[in-house]
């Protein structure tokens, strides 16, 4: 857990980054929308999860590649976007910008020759079939892939769960390092992608993160609804309460101390001063 003063720190960081992408959306009419953790701040916190430690937003593809293609040009120098494209040894398939004067390290990243700078995550959002057997097929084979492209990178799991079954994927992500660390990092990203957008071009009722398991009916996103966030105006899925009660069940319900997740980085640095855990 980050102590207080330190996570104030990152969450003004974390929303001058956001602030920047809000305007290069609107700049070039791009629709962006808060999803996850940061959907769930927003309508019960206005801003933030007290807990949380990162922002989270998505674009429909069409949107994510043209905001890909504009931040390369017009982000603030300051700024680093931040994917596969970008730094080969990245280990995710979406997309972060960091802010290149700070540094936020985690273990799970740790050893990676990448920016570790304080970020915010944008996430392409695709079409996912409305029959259950092809969401299941896409899921499995996505989930599969996704999880190769991240070992050819990392040998370690994002969780400090010590749980028994968080200890068998640590083992299984162990063992598909040794496999797959000297892997075509390349066409395993293009396999991933060309499974991600495979019904992009097929009229479907649903949308999402299919290899995060997240599967959202469309209506539930669109028209756009705004809502404060830390002071200012945001982007949300318009019936934002369906979103929520999809993603996180009984979602007003205050969590128990132990399932209040957020990053947990062994270091910090922000404003020049280092913080370390």
């Amino acid at each position: 857990m980050i102590y207080k003063d330190e996570l104030r720190e990152v969450h003004k960081i974390s929303m001058e980054i956001l602030c920047d992408v809000i305007e290069l959306c609107k700049k070039h009419n791009l629709k962006y929308f808060a999803i996850a953790g940061t959907a769930l701040g927003t309508v019960k916190y206005k801003g933030f999860i007290p807990w949380d430690d990162d922002i989270d937003i998505g674009m429909l593809r069409e949107d994510y590649n043209k905001f890909i293609e504009i931040a390369k040009k017009e982000l603030p120098k300051k700024l680093f976007l931040q994917n596969f494209h970008t730094e080969y040894d990245t280990p995710f398939y979406y997309s972060k910008i960091r802010n290149k004067e700070t540094k936020f390290i985690e273990e799970y990243y740790d050893k990676l020759n990448i920016n570790k700078g304080i970020f915010i995550d944008i996430f392409p959002i695709d079409n996912i079939p409305d029959n259950k057997i092809l969401q299941n097929i896409q899921y499995i084979k996505s989930k599969i892939i996704s999880n190769i492209f991240i070992s050819t990178s990392i040998s370690e799991i994002s969780s400090n769960n010590k749980s028994s079954k968080y200890m068998v994927k640590k083992l299984i992500r162990k063992f598909m390092n040794k496999i797959f660390k000297n892997a075509n990092k390349e066409k395993i990203f293009y396999m991933l992608e060309k499974e991600l957008t495979k019904y992009n071009k097929k009229k479907t009722k649903r949308i999402g993160r299919v290899n995060e398991n997240e599967i959202i009916k469309i209506n539930y996103i669109y028209p756009l609804k705004q809502l404060e966030f830390e002071g200012i105006k945001i982007n949300v899925p318009g019936n934002y309460h369906e979103y929520l009660k999809n993603r996180f069940g009984d979602y007003m319900k205050t969590p128990k101390e132990e399932d209040k997740r957020n990053h947990n980085p062994l270091k910090i640095k922000v404003n020049g001063v280092e913080y370390d855990y």
